[in-house]
């Protein structure tokens, strides 16, 4: 993805709050072109990002969602009002959708992966071709089977269905060679314990730029454990 002439990094990372005293960290030792924050506070109000672009929403100003770039990025239309902690924006000609997914005890169908499907589904004429979904589900296809006794409006192998019509895929299941469900590398270490370990944290890139795709790496325990437990998951784009 040549769009400064250079290869670009895309990260993705649920920093578990106090941005503001993280995002050094995370500049210093992954040099994101492109970074997408979960539990981020609102920029300005609370802190001066390093970033010179950047977009959030959320209803918390503790905690939100974040989006911070090297380049311009332009906030797109919202297609669903219902699930709040999602961001459209373009990058350049490129759509990419962001989210954080939460419980929502109001509307359990539409807790966690039912948020991120109800989005998918009104954006399926804007999924074009160049186009990326990013960021932390709080979901894994292992715990799909367990809507039928709890349905939500879409599970992840749904989720997954709906991308792959566009060829979309997950980075990193088409880097490992991996199936859903059998995650070697995981995202989240439930309770900051390494004996609960889950792969939840998604970047999703259409076909061509996964052609491109020079490296995907998820964050280590032993160095990330401290300040969240997320993984920052990043990829390279050539």
């Amino acid at each position: 993805m040549d769009i400064v002439g250079k290869d670009m990094r895309i990260v993705t990372w649920n920093c578990n709050g106090a941005f503001r005293k993280k995002e050094h960290k995370l500049i210093s030792t992954l040099y994101p072109d492109l970074a997408i924050i979960q539990e981020c506070e609102k920029p300005d109000l609370k802190f001066t990002s390093q970033f010179p672009h950047y977009l959030w929403v959320g209803d918390n100003n503790n905690k939100g969602l974040g989006i911070f770039s090297l380049m311009p990025i332009i906030k797109s239309e919202v297609h669903d009002s219902k699930s709040k902690y999602y961001l459209p924006f373009l990058l350049n000609d490129i759509l990419i959708l962001a989210f954080w997914t939460k419980n929502d005890t109001n509307s359990p169908q539409n807790r966690y992966i039912g948020q991120a499907f109800n989005v998918l589904r009104n954006y399926h004429d804007h999924l074009q071709s160049k186009c990326m979904i990013i960021g932390d589900l709080n979901w894994n296809v292992c715990w799909d089977s367990a809507t039928q006794k709890n349905p939500v409006t879409g599970t992840l192998t749904e989720f997954n269905a709906i991308l792959a019509n566009f060829e979309i895929f997950s980075a990193y299941h088409f880097h490992e060679n991996i199936k859903f469900g059998f995650e070697k590398k995981p995202t989240l270490f439930l309770y900051r314990k390494k004996e609960r370990p889950y792969h939840v944290d998604y970047i999703y890139t259409s076909m061509d730029f996964l052609k491109n795709l020079k490296m995907l790496e998820i964050g280590k325990f032993d160095e990330w454990i401290q300040f969240s437990d997320h993984m920052p998951v990043y990829i390279d784009i050539e």
